[in-house]
Order: structure tokens, then sequence, then C-alpha cells
């Protein structure tokens, strides 16, 4: 078996089982039932000065422009992202994968069903409001910066 230059047979090992592992998640709009998982979801991935609470979540899904989208593997929520709806763009809020979940595609299928949804509703963006504390976050979201995707710092509140 020849392996990409640089590469070992463990890297070659590594790379093929988390392709076998890839999930296809079911996203569906999140409903009220959702969310103690999407709490769980928050803790798990946020540090408690960045977390949103339910009352958050509650009162973003009231707005008529906001949308709430759930990522669900066998009944059980693994992916959650919230976002506005604007005229030239979608602005996500919230955008989280549970840790148990990661590296398995479910971040990318989210993303890339809000890249479809820009497309289809003719607008420019997906702006992605994340605070200056998640690294690994912002890493993850500029895999898509060249496909219409924009990053936009907040402080831990979320404010811009």
């Amino acid at each position: 078996m020849e392996l990409p230059f640089g590469w070992s047979m463990h890297e070659t090992e590594l790379a093929a089982l988390k392709e076998r592992e890839r999930l296809e998640p079911t996203m569906r709009w999140m409903i009220r039932r959702d969310i103690p998982e999407t709490l769980a979801i928050e803790t798990a991935s946020f540090p408690l000065t960045t977390q949103w609470n339910g009352d958050q979540f509650l009162e973003s899904l009231r707005k008529r422009h906001c949308i709430g989208m759930v990522a669900e593997q066998e009944n059980t929520v693994i992916g959650v992202m919230i976002y506005e709806l604007h005229q030239r763009c979608l602005l996500v809020t919230n955008f989280a994968v549970h840790p148990s979940h990661r590296n398995r595609g479910v971040g990318r299928q989210m993303m890339e069903q809000l890249i479809r949804k820009i497309a289809a509703q003719h607008r420019d963006w997906v702006i992605i409001l994340l605070p200056d504390a998640c690294e690994e976050t912002r890493a993850f979201f500029k895999k898509f910066a060249k496909e219409k995707v924009r990053i936009q710092t907040t402080d831990t509140k979320g404010v811009l």
C-alpha cells in the first residue's frame, strides 16, 4: 500500500478509522424537548463564561427571524445550531457538536447545510459569531472561510 508523502502507517490507519466512523445524522428543527440535550452539549463544549442557558435558547427561538436546528443520530441530539435570518446573511449565534461525536463529519454536515441555505435563499454569507476564547472552534470554521463563511469575534458574553 502506497502512503501519501510524509504519512506513516499510523496516520493512514487513523484516517481510515475516522472515515469508517463517519456519522450521517438527521438534521431537523429544534423543539422544546431538545433543550436538556442541547444544554448538555453546551456544557460539554464551552467554558462556563460562554455557555448559553435554557432561557437563552428559548428566548432566541421565540424570535421570528431565528432558527434552531439539531443534528440527531439514533434519537439522540449530537449537534445544535442557532442562526438568525437577515437580508443578506445567516448569522450563526450558537453552534456545537457533542465532544464524543466530533471529528466524525457532523459539524461539516451542519455547515454544508447552512451553505446550501444561503445559496437557495439568495443570501451572500454565513456569519459565525465566535467568542475570542474558542480557538479550536475558530480553526474548524476557518476550513469553510472560502465558501462564503465569515467569522466575527465577540466578547465572552456574545456581544460584538
